[in-house]
């Protein structure tokens, strides 16, 4: 379900999913998701777009 809706939403403002771990100890049913910048001023304007998006 998280492929079919919320990571095309993803993909379309922040670009490129460089992993999406999950824990094997600590903190189970957690996501992490690092994606790829080319620095941190690049990574501002997608994560604004991101959270103004409707969808």
């Amino acid at each position: 379900m998280f492929e079919e809706t919320r990571l095309r939403i993803l993909k379309r403002h922040l670009g490129e999913l460089v992993a999406a771990p999950t824990p094997e100890t600590s903190t189970i049913n957690q996501l992490v998701q690092i994606w790829a910048y080319h620095h941190h001023a690049h990574r501002s304007a997608p994560r604004a777009a991101l959270w103004a998006d409707p969808d």
